[in-house]
């Protein structure tokens, strides 16, 4: 069911991107500082958007977070919201032993959601599949590591890449920001917070902030939000999508 609204929608989702990155590259705080001794395992990365959609519908995925959640779409004029779905899947691309003993385990979350809205007066907002080619959709994925040393595992922010796909001409997209942010406890106990920034294009890709790590066991959020504000006609709505650690 779906709740009507007079001007637009906001978006929320969790959502993120696809960045190809060196796993060993640390800010300068990282508890790292050792060769890598052995790989213990590697697979070769999914890039492609279908194939990933299509993993995320079947339950295929790396991490124990869910791999379909309901996110809100929240009109911007009287506040009501409509359920909408996002498909999210993880895979674990590397693992590697250091000669310290240590271990890193890389992966990349790819969440991916994709709606419209109706032309008549309700403007009521909707699911679409993610393979039929009308709408907006989003996507992003986060790619982090964890490193295990010396009884804790660390998460470090290794960069993000994402986008937003417009398949309607009456619909158009503004106002885009690109946000990368790091909080939790950091290797010495101090509590760490810190974001970037970014003004991208209709697409955006970008390496590791160099954020510090933050310990993975104790309470965290890490990752990456991405926004825009879609217009049809008078009416508008923004998708601010966040993909974070879960």
């Amino acid at each position: 069911m779906f709740l009507k609204g007079k001007k637009g929608f906001t978006l929320i989702a969790s959502l993120m991107s696809i960045f190809l990155f060196s796993s060993l590259s640390y800010a300068e705080e990282s508890p790292i500082n050792s060769n890598v001794e052995e790989v213990i395992y590697q697979e070769k990365e999914i890039t492609d958007l279908d194939t990933l959609a299509t993993r995320a519908e079947n339950g295929v995925t790396d991490s124990e977070a869910p791999t379909t959640e309901t996110i809100l779409a929240v009109d911007s004029d009287t506040g009501e919201s409509t359920e909408l779905k996002q498909l999210n899947t993880t895979q674990k691309l590397e693992v590697v032993k250091l000669e310290d003993d240590s271990q890193v385990e890389t992966y990349k979350t790819t969440s991916l959601v994709s709606a419209d809205a109706t032309a008549s007066g309700d403007r009521s907002v909707y699911n679409t599949q993610w393979d039929q080619s009308d709408g907006v959709k989003a996507y992003a994925t986060f790619y982090y590591d964890l490193v295990k040393k010396d009884g804790h595992t660390y998460l470090y922010h290794k960069g993000g890449k994402g986008g937003w796909t417009i398949y309607d001409s009456t619909l158009s997209l503004s106002g885009k920001n690109v946000r990368f942010g790091s909080f939790g406890q950091g290797s010495d106990g101090k509590k760490t917070s810190l974001y970037t920034d970014y003004s991208p294009g209709l697409t955006f890709n970008y390496g590791s902030p160099g954020f510090r790590g933050v310990r993975e066991e104790i309470y965290n959020k890490v990752g990456v939000s991405t926004s825009a504000t879609v217009k049809r006609n008078s009416s508008s709505w923004k998708i601010n999508v966040s993909a974070n650690y879960k």
